[in-house]
């Protein structure tokens, strides 16, 4: 699995997590009626939670989720170390990197928008943000509604904090790009291979050297700024958009 794929799936283990009642059970009596509270530990925190009004149903429930739990963080325990693998190590943001990423969240519908008109996607500002949305249009094609879907799952998977703590590398600008051209490119994720030409230009950029391009993006982790690094590495795709075929 990629590291989209594991991050996705450890948030989605996380949040069912959250959501079950489990636990080591206590049944507490009060005047005649008995009532069920579970003990967990809620990153490394011991935590008291009271679950309902004792009934057999409800004391089995809480049985069957200890052991789903169990299996869940047993999966947690292999995602996490395939990241380490990947190098990924997870940290808390900075607030200013935080304050970005919800600005950037307040203005996506604006931002796919322009990047949508930019690469000649027939649509309007209203349909951008109705698709955003998860709703319907009826006077676009199903190739620019597509094209409008990939953008904000690279959005998505751009905004992710743990993405955003992740080191600027080759395989994240691949993944960024899978996922823009997903359902349009074969080769989507992977670097140019082939000749293009610019539009309006004469000049025809060379073939991409692989080595090269790890390399500069490597040299962009030096930078220690998260937001000056995010700057960098957004100008660096500006300038070598072709590297690969959007």
């Amino acid at each position: 699995m990629d590291i989209k794929d594991l991050i996705q799936e450890k948030s989605q283990i996380t949040k069912r997590i959250e959501s079950l009642n489990y636990g080591s059970i206590e049944i507490r009596e009060k005047d005649n009626k008995k009532y069920i509270y579970t003990h967990f530990r809620n990153e490394g925190i011991l935590t008291t939670k009271y679950i309902g009004e004792f009934s057999n149903e409800l004391y089995n429930v809480v049985l069957e989720n200890n052991q789903l739990v169990k299996e869940l963080k047993k999966r947690l325990k292999v995602i996490n170390k395939e990241l380490k693998a990947l190098n990924y190590v997870e940290s808390e943001l900075e607030e200013k990197v935080e304050i970005n990423i919800d600005f950037a969240k307040r203005n996506l519908v604006d931002s796919i928008f322009k990047q949508a008109m930019l690469e000649g996607v027939a649509t309007t500002y209203s349909d951008t943000e109705e698709i955003i949305n998860g709703g319907r249009v009826n006077n676009m094609t199903a190739d620019d509604v597509g094209k409008v879907i990939n953008l904000k799952h690279a959005w998505e998977f751009i905004m992710n904090k743990n993405v955003v703590m992740y080191p600027s590398n080759y395989a994240v600008l691949c993944q960024i790009n899978a996922i823009v051209e997903e359902g349009f490119s074969y080769t989507a994720g992977k670097i140019r291979s082939v000749p293009v030409t610019i539009g309006g230009s004469s000049y025809i950029p060379p073939i991409p050297f692989e080595d090269q391009v790890k390399q500069e993006i490597e040299d962009l982790n030096n930078i220690k700024s998260i937001i000056d690094r995010s700057i960098e590495a957004l100008l660096y795709i500006m300038k070598k958009t072709d590297i690969f075929r959007w």
